[in-house]
């Protein structure tokens, strides 16, 4: 996998590379919201990925060589990195 210290990035890769072009165009532009100035639309986004990375959402795609609890496990590294880069920038 590409950019092993950034789940968000880890995450749209995948997706992109297994042709869920949809999918990895609505989670890019979640985590292009991080980058907000404002803290309120920076918190929305790092929700909305949250739910994203639920299984019945994101979780419930098949990623080729990843077995499902590492997808999962992805998925919930990049919720959780979402949710400190919001709410530790100033």
């Amino acid at each position: 996998m590409t950019d092993k210290g950034n789940p968000l990035k880890q995450v749209v890769d995948l997706l992109r590379s297994h042709g869920f072009d949809q999918a990895s165009e609505d989670f890019q532009l979640q985590v292009d919201r991080l980058s907000s100035g404002e803290k309120d639309e920076r918190i929305a986004a790092a929700d909305a990925i949250e739910q994203r990375a639920h299984p019945r959402w994101l979780g419930d795609l098949y990623i080729d060589g990843l077995k499902l609890q590492e997808w999962w496990g992805l998925l919930e590294r990049a919720a959780e990195y979402a949710q400190k880069a919001a709410r530790s920038m100033a």
